[in-house]
């Protein structure tokens, strides 16, 4: 998506430091709910965590593929969980717990998150309830790779 133009101006370094400021605080927020459930003892006396897992949910279900139908391949994010044991891992705090790499999203899949549908061809809505400035400002049933 990003021209030769693009790089020389700059952009790929601005849109490489924004990916690694997200997922270093999705990472903080995910080992702070989970510290802070083993603190409280339980999962069930810290429900932050549950709510977190049911964010990850809904981001899963406004995904889109190449279809009007929900899909959540590569955004399926691991659920946090609380250690059974003291030799137990806690959860991991990557989204992935195969590779603990990111996963991309197409453009398509980024605008159904942030408008929060899984509507194709919606075009605002949820963090953009007048829309944004792209050359893409709706999801469409074919798929743009970012």
């Amino acid at each position: 998506m990003i021209s030769a133009a693009g790089v020389t101006a700059g952009y790929l370094t601005a849109a490489a430091g924004i990916l690694a400021v997200e997922a270093y605080h999705a990472g903080y927020i995910r080992t702070s709910l989970t510290g802070r459930a083993i603190a409280a003892g339980s999962a069930a006396a810290y429900p932050y965590l549950g709510a977190a897992n049911l964010v990850a949910d809904l981001r899963a279900t406004l995904t889109v593929g190449d279809s009007a139908a929900p899909s959540t391949s590569g955004s399926v994010e691991t659920s946090l969980t609380l250690p059974t044991s003291l030799t137990t891992p806690s959860a991991i705090v990557a989204a992935s717990a195969s590779d603990a790499v990111g996963f991309s999203r197409t453009v398509n899949q980024v605008l159904h998150v942030v408008y929060g549908s899984p509507t194709v061809g919606i075009g605002k809505g949820g963090f953009f309830p007048n829309g944004v400035n792209s050359p893409w400002p709706s999801p469409q049933p074919k798929q743009h790779s970012t």
